[in-house]
Protein backbone atom coordinates (compact mmCIF):
# COMPACT_ATOMS: atom_id res chain seq x y z
CA UNK A 1 0.00 0.00 0.00
CA UNK A 2 0.95 3.42 -0.81
CA UNK A 3 0.26 6.52 -0.08
CA UNK A 4 1.64 9.84 -1.55
CA UNK A 5 1.02 13.58 -1.39
CA UNK A 6 2.87 16.02 -3.28
CA UNK A 7 1.63 19.46 -3.43
CA UNK A 8 3.75 22.62 -5.53
CA UNK A 9 3.35 25.79 -5.94
CA UNK A 10 5.62 28.73 -7.11
CA UNK A 11 8.73 27.77 -5.24
CA UNK A 12 6.77 26.09 -2.63
CA UNK A 13 6.91 21.83 -2.55
CA UNK A 14 5.54 20.01 -0.27
CA UNK A 15 5.37 16.29 0.47
CA UNK A 16 4.49 13.03 1.90
CA UNK A 17 4.43 9.50 1.33
CA UNK A 18 3.99 6.33 3.16
CA UNK A 19 4.62 2.89 2.29
CA UNK A 20 3.08 -0.63 4.12
CA UNK A 21 3.96 -4.15 4.65
CA UNK A 22 6.68 -3.62 1.55
CA UNK A 23 7.44 -7.53 1.20
CA UNK A 24 11.19 -8.67 1.78
CA UNK A 25 12.30 -5.04 2.33
CA UNK A 26 10.70 -3.05 4.91
CA UNK A 27 7.59 -3.12 6.70
CA UNK A 28 6.85 0.20 6.89
CA UNK A 29 7.72 4.14 6.17
CA UNK A 30 6.62 7.38 6.35
CA UNK A 31 8.43 10.59 5.48
CA UNK A 32 7.41 14.53 5.07
CA UNK A 33 8.93 17.50 3.60
CA UNK A 34 9.48 20.60 1.88
CA UNK A 35 11.00 23.23 0.39
CA UNK A 36 10.59 26.90 1.42
CA UNK A 37 12.06 30.14 -0.33
CA UNK A 38 13.77 32.28 2.61
CA UNK A 39 15.59 34.88 0.62
CA UNK A 40 16.73 34.58 -2.94
CA UNK A 41 18.15 32.39 -4.99
CA UNK A 42 17.78 30.46 -0.84
CA UNK A 43 15.81 27.56 0.19
CA UNK A 44 14.64 26.34 3.62
CA UNK A 45 14.84 22.53 3.21
CA UNK A 46 12.83 20.20 5.72
CA UNK A 47 12.77 16.31 5.68
CA UNK A 48 11.53 14.14 8.32
CA UNK A 49 11.50 10.02 7.64
CA UNK A 50 11.10 6.98 9.69
CA UNK A 51 11.59 3.34 8.60
CA UNK A 52 10.34 0.19 10.41
CA UNK A 53 11.72 -3.40 9.19
CA UNK A 54 12.89 -6.51 10.74
CA UNK A 55 15.65 -6.83 8.39
CA UNK A 56 18.08 -5.53 10.89
CA UNK A 57 17.60 -6.55 14.15
CA UNK A 58 19.78 -9.70 15.59
CA UNK A 59 23.37 -10.00 15.53
CA UNK A 60 24.73 -7.08 13.32
CA UNK A 61 21.86 -4.83 13.07
CA UNK A 62 23.75 -1.75 15.01
CA UNK A 63 26.09 -2.21 12.15
CA UNK A 64 23.13 -2.69 9.14
CA UNK A 65 21.44 0.50 10.69
CA UNK A 66 24.96 2.67 10.86
CA UNK A 67 25.66 1.32 6.97
CA UNK A 68 21.91 2.10 5.80
CA UNK A 69 22.09 5.44 7.04
CA UNK A 70 25.22 6.63 5.48
CA UNK A 71 24.02 5.12 2.01
CA UNK A 72 20.58 7.03 2.63
CA UNK A 73 21.88 9.75 3.63
CA UNK A 74 23.93 10.20 0.35
CA UNK A 75 20.80 9.84 -1.44
CA UNK A 76 18.89 12.59 0.30
CA UNK A 77 21.72 14.74 -0.41
CA UNK A 78 21.62 13.86 -4.24
CA UNK A 79 17.65 14.95 -4.21
CA UNK A 80 18.10 17.66 -2.69
CA UNK A 81 20.79 18.65 -4.98
CA UNK A 82 18.30 17.96 -7.80
CA UNK A 83 15.80 20.09 -5.62
CA UNK A 84 17.75 22.96 -5.43
CA UNK A 85 18.92 22.77 -8.94
CA UNK A 86 15.26 22.98 -10.23
CA UNK A 87 14.53 25.92 -7.94
CA UNK A 88 16.73 27.91 -10.22
CA UNK A 89 15.44 27.52 -13.10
Amino acid sequence: IVHKLVWKQDKIFLMMHRHFYVSRGHNSVQASGGGLPVEDNESLIILASRTSTDQVSGFGGSAKRAMGSRIMGGRLAENLERYRASMEK
